[in-house]
């Protein structure tokens, strides 16, 4: 399943973001987390604030292994 912000296509049943977090956290073993980084677009190691973006990835990687 995958899920695109485009207003034209949607993930199977999910009508918004967050409804289609809640179905993969359902579908996952846990570990599924929402995470909206405002005004970052799809490369979000690349992004002007990768170095927080990098920070917050490792913290949940910890996190969950």
């Amino acid at each position: 399943m995958s899920y695109s912000t485009s207003k034209n296509r949607k993930a199977e049943g999910c009508d918004t973001l967050n409804e289609f977090c809640e179905e993969l956290e359902k579908r996952s073993a846990g570990g599924c987390e929402l995470k909206v980084w405002p005004g970052a677009y799809h490369e979000l190691f690349n992004e002007m604030e990768r170095e927080k973006i990098l920070e917050y990835a490792m913290e949940f990687v910890e996190e969950h292994i």
